[in-house]
């Protein structure tokens, strides 16, 4: 029988010969939309492995399901395997169970790709993917146990004929946050369609079916070259030749066909696109090329530029003729300031200069900068923002998210709002996926206790572990991470900081070597863990020993569910988990469990008076982070740890720099109102500093720049006077110099790292204090830079030192910074290493010099210039940053 066509375009597969079930997806009519056919618009899945067809045993222990679920019926059937609606009697909530049958059950390319499916599930945690709680095998068949979702697939919506575009672009959005989760972790799915996409009740979508997924990190063996598998309607070009060489773009371009079905009611067997609307076709069109190097290279891109796209808004960014309105297009006199149809303005400040112009003006008439590169710039800037609060969100880094999508909003420039509009919707997002993992991660907790209740922990083990805190850091603060628990010997929960900087940073033998202790720690723990855990079968109840591992366990996950939500969890009070914990004298599961318990708080309260009697300030903190006795305690051992620091001697690098050992710590940067500064850029505000840094303790010098640039462009003094008139591109440039010719990272300072090194501790005026008539035995400025009546920048060190052992901070160079300036930045700057603005036409430049008066050396005092510009008074001292 010829195959025939369905109502929606595609092809099911009829032909007399039945389809080898190791050939067919997982999805297909396996869904929990009811369908008991091969879903429309799907045609058959193709094989990539040969089947052997022999009774298949994978050594899994059989599971009797019936003695916890309650099977209620069929949710869909396939010629693989069926889904069934079933009760979890233990936690009393519906689940779906997942089975592959009869012939399919015993091969073991089948069975492979089923529990592969099942892996992949259980490393993704994520609001638009279906979440799995368990798997295994029962006398039927290997099974799944999954979050139930009756709201039926994307397929049925489909089959009505087109879904309303704000809703279809909404779906879209929400599976390109699911599909960027599973990138992240590495896990390609290959078999993206409607079928494979389930609805909630509340219309949120689910991707499903994983069976096909492809770890990107490790080679399965499932996938042979030349082999086909997938669904041949949403299969891209390369998937079609050859699945081997599938990647993340793959995937992009199977979900734009899935869009383009919901846009259209059609399958995309045959892609028409003028058939969707006009405002969506040509980055629906770049989303389907047919190389991967011309489409989207990432989730979040392809999401961010529909988004664009659906918008609507006019493009600012256009070649506007003279006096035409950005908005409406109207006519307008050439110095218009504003539209005489619309209203909106029609002038703009210089990127560069800041001067105002017209916004069709391809220059600006003040300073001859052409405008166009440096919006070019700036939108890059917003877009990598943007690019980082949107991989900030799907890591579950929702404070950090948030303050990059403020950077974005803080734009006001009418040519660079093409990111706008995100802004606003980014922040209902936000907040979305911030309730939906809260809500997870209060049912993980409420899960968690059931089963302890139940004395069943070898169940809830996994789905617990899966749920730890993100590790997703930079290089260098993963490093820092691990270093200071090797240090302080924590090495609880290591493995994941580890293997996560391994994967920035894999060529580190030493870690590679950590790694394999912490992987063999981790089979020796699991090993003691499961002879406790037979102990307590055998004797058909929880030992203490059993209970307080896994008490560690529901904590942890119960604090970090505070920790992402800023919300306590209020959930139904386990009554007999509270009588254990107090029995075992343990309140920290107490007051977790019920924070109002009396026997619970009095047992903290013995525990808090211990620790004040042993001056052991972190559990008193622990307990009661405003304690000032503890607070007391904190800051003496913060202040001797940083005086142990600060009394170690500079160490020298091949060049001669000396470089001095600075601590971390927390300061008030900028200056007091009653402070003489030049206004709002000097808003005062906490900052704190995370990590030590080596800084110079002198600017570069003349010899110093020399022996790395080979240049001189400075009037000739000696290799004792600090580097002049060199720009901020001339110093980074310095740096990426230094940096490759000694093997460690040198780079300008943050503002922020500059003012703390300057302050030293202090909040006066000035480092040594508020008295004027003392600047002269700190710094060379305008009143003491004169020599036989000659200004210029002196030799290095011949002053006063703060006390953090640095000279010349408040005068003889101004010194660069990493930073962009940014006027009113002080007011929304992070709390916590701020970096500065996202973008400005100009760079830092801080502390006084040779040419300046008192006021500006100041340890608050800011400068600025545009990065190009060298000046006989512009130098720098470096950053080292820790090995």
């Amino acid at each position: 029988m010829p195959d025939q066509e369905d109502s929606l375009g595609g092809e099911t597969f009829s032909g007399e010969e039945p389809q080898d079930p190791a050939e067919q997806s997982l999805g297909d009519g396996a869904t929990m939309g009811g369908d008991t056919a091969h879903s429309p618009g799907d045609q058959s899945t193709f094989g990539d492995a040969n089947v052997d067809e022999e009774l298949f045993d994978d050594g899994m222990e059989l599971v009797d399901l019936s003695t916890r679920y309650t099977e209620e019926g069929v949710l869909g059937k396939g010629g693989m395997g069926e889904v069934i609606l079933a009760t979890d009697t233990r936690l009393g909530r519906k689940v779906a169970i997942k089975r592959i049958l009869g012939k399919a059950a015993r091969s073991k390319t089948a069975v492979a790709r089923f529990l592969r499916e099942a892996k992949s599930m259980a490393e993704l945690s994520h609001p638009n993917i279906v979440q799995i709680y368990d798997y295994g095998r029962s006398t039927d068949g290997p099974f799944l146990i999954m979050e139930c979702i009756q709201g039926g697939s994307l397929l049925e919506k489909c089959k009505a004929g087109p879904i309303e575009l704000d809703e279809a672009v909404n779906i879209f959005g929400q599976l390109c946050d699911g599909l960027a989760k599973a990138h992240a972790a590495g896990i390609i799915h290959r078999d993206i369609k409607p079928a494979n996409v389930l609805m909630s009740e509340d219309g949120v979508p689910k991707l499903t079916d994983f069976g096909l997924a492809k770890d990107d990190t490790a080679d399965t063996g499932m996938t042979v070259e030349g082999a086909v598998i997938g669904t041949l309607d949403f299969m891209p070009p390369e998937q079609r030749r050859d699945s081997s060489s599938v990647d993340e773009r793959s995937d992009l371009w199977s979900l734009a066909a899935t869009f383009y079905q919901m846009l259209t009611g059609k399958s995309p067997k045959v892609i028409n696109i003028s058939a969707i609307p006009p405002k969506l076709q040509s980055v629906v069109a770049k989303a389907l090329e047919e190389s991967k190097e011309d489409r989207f290279q990432s989730a979040l891109e392809m999401r961010g530029e529909i988004l664009n796209a659906h918008s609507g808004k006019m493009d600012t960014t256009r070649t506007l003729a003279e006096g035409e309105c950005p908005q409406c297009a109207a006519p307008n006199p050439a110095h218009g300031k504003f539209c005489v149809e619309c209203g909106a303005g029609l002038q703009i400040q210089c990127l560069k200069c800041e001067m105002k112009i017209q916004i069709w003006n391809k220059a600006c008439g003040e300073c001859g900068s052409l405008q166009d590169p440096l919006v070019e710039k700036a939108l890059a800037d917003l877009k990598n923002a943007r690019d980082q609060a949107e991989r900030l969100l799907v890591d579950f880094e929702f404070e950090a998210a948030i303050e990059k999508a403020e950077v974005v909003a803080s734009e006001t420039d009418s040519r660079l709002q093409q990111y706008a509009e995100w802004r606003g919707e980014f922040i209902e997002r936000w907040e979305q996926i911030r309730q939906a993992k809260y809500s997870r991660l209060a049912d993980r907790l409420k899960e968690a206790i059931a089963h302890e209740s139940a004395n069943d922990f070898e169940t809830d083990l996994q789905s617990l572990r899966q749920n730890a805190p993100s590790a997703r850091q930079t290089p260098q603060e993963l490093e820092g991470i691990v270093r200071d628990r090797i240090t302080n010997r924590d090495i609880a929960g290591l493995l994941p900081f580890v293997d996560e900087f391994l994967k920035l940073k894999p060529d580190r033998p030493e870690v590679q070597e950590l790694k394999a202790q912490l992987e063999e720690r981790e089979v020796q723990i699991d090993a003691r863990i499961k002879i406790i855990l037979e102990e307590a079968k055998a004797k058909e109840s929880a030992s203490i020993r059993t209970r307080k591992l896994f008490k560690r366990v529901i904590i942890t996950v119960f604090f970090v569910a505070i920790a992402i939500t800023g919300v306590v969890i209020k959930n139904d009070i386990d009554a007999k988990a509270v009588e254990t914990a107090i029995a075992n004298l343990d309140w920290e599961t107490v007051l977790a469990l019920d924070p109002d318990n009396s026997q619970g708080l009095q047992m903290q309260a013995a525990a808090f008076t211990t620790a004040l009697t042993n001056g052991d300030w972190k559990i008193v903190l622990a307990i009661d982070p405003d304690n000032s006795v503890g607070l007391r305690l904190q800051a003496a051992a913060e202040k001797a740890a940083a005086a142990e620091i600060l009394a170690r001697a500079p160490i020298m690098n091949t060049i001669g720099m000396r470089l001095k050992l600075i601590p971390a710590g927390t300061f008030m940067m900028g200056s007091p109102e009653t402070e003489e500064g030049r206004g709002g850029d000097e808003y005062q505000h906490t900052v704190t500093i995370s990590k030590a840094f080596y800084m110079q303790t002198t600017e570069v010098t003349q010899g110093q720049w020399k022996d790395v640039m080979g240049t001189e462009p400075w009037n000739r003094r000696g290799s004792n006077y600090a580097a002049s008139h060199v720009s901020w591109d001339d110093a980074v440039a310095y740096c990426e110099k230094l940096s490759e010719k000694e093997g460690k990272t040198y780079r300008l300072p943050t503002e922020a790292e500059w003012e703390y090194a300057c302050r030293a501790g202090t909040e006066t005026r000035w480092s040594f204090g508020d008295d004027e008539y003392s600047l002269g035995d700190y710094a060379w400025y305008y009143g003491n830079a004169e020599d036989y009546g000659e200004k210029y920048a002196h030799q290095v060190g011949l002053k006063n030192p703060n006390a953090f052992g640095l000279y010349d901070m408040h005068g003889n160079v101004n010194e660069w910074c990493h930073d962009y300036y940014g006027e009113d930045y002080y007011k929304q700057s992070l709390k916590q290493d701020p970096t500065g603005p996202a973008r400005d036409s100009r760079r830092v430049l801080r502390g006084g010099s040779w040419t300046g008066d008192a006021r500006d050396s100041r340890s608050a005092s800011r400068n600025r210039d545009v990065a190009v510009r060298p000046a006989k008074h512009f130098g720098f001292r470096l950053v080292r940053e820790l090995d």
